[in-house]
């Protein structure tokens, strides 16, 4: 049985979705029922571009329907649309994002891309010492990494207290709305008496509900991230004191 001709296409976007992503109706019927869906999918498109970037892109807002289209077979039938259409361009978004940090930080300093996990921890020692709080710059890359990341990595360091109070509450409120958790407040009082990345490790599996080993990769992958913070940067190479 064929769907009806587009005068006749449902009006409700999940319906809309689903008919767009069903492989056993001809491309044209597919067409004409995303067609439907561009409005809304370039409406996410600018919340993204806006939320990421601080302005309205057009390229991310031309490119965002031949994203949706690439993978609208994996539309999971009767769900919300513009919240799964919010999901798929946020992951895309970041992988750009994730690209675009490698690149910039191969090309401002390729050697610290190289360093060893200790040199990283030493670094980060030194930061957590110093008393000045992330630079807006700093704070616009972190903005930039996943909800996630941005918990674990800087709790993890120990260097969540670096960031001015009312842009962490936003990010934990942000990382609430996507994984349900965690509870305020946070992080607990406690981790902030931890000494060791061990210590904090585990406090974080309890608040977070994840597993201690995958706290530890996520901190392994994303060491990057952390050594491209200007502020952690700065302590690579601690300035020698002497008499010139």
């Amino acid at each position: 049985m064929s769907h009806p001709l587009t005068a006749e296409l449902p009006s409700d976007e999940a319906a809309l979705a689903s008919m767009a992503g069903d492989l056993k109706l001809s491309r044209e019927q597919r067409q004409q029922a995303f067609e439907r869906l561009l409005g809304t999918i370039r409406w996410v498109a600018g919340r993204l571009s806006i939320r990421f970037s601080g302005s309205y892109r057009e390229d991310a807002i031309e490119d965002a329907p031949g994203d949706i289209w690439a993978v609208i077979d994996r539309y999971p039938a009767g769900g919300d649309f513009e919240a799964w259409c919010y999901s798929v361009l946020r992951n895309r978004w970041l992988e750009t994002v994730r690209r675009d940090d490698r690149r910039q930080a191969r090309e401002r300093h390729p050697r610290d891309l190289e360093v060893t996990d200790a040199t990283v921890r030493k670094a980060i020692e030194h930061a957590i010492d110093a008393t000045e709080g992330f630079r807006d710059a700093d704070v616009a890359v972190i903005a930039g990494w996943p909800h996630r990341d941005r918990l674990v990595l800087l709790c993890l360091a120990g260097l969540w207290q670096k960031v001015p109070g009312r842009q962490w509450k936003t990010w934990v409120a942000e990382h609430r709305e996507q994984y349900g958790n965690p509870d305020d407040p946070f992080p607990p009082e406690v981790l902030a008496a931890c000494e060791q990345i061990a210590a904090r490790n585990a406090v974080l599996a309890v608040a977070l509900n994840l597993r201690r080993n995958t706290l530890s990769v996520l901190l392994y992958r994303g060491k990057h991230r952390l050594a491209d913070l200007q502020y952690v940067r700065d302590c690579f190479d601690p300035p020698v004191g002497g008499s010139g």
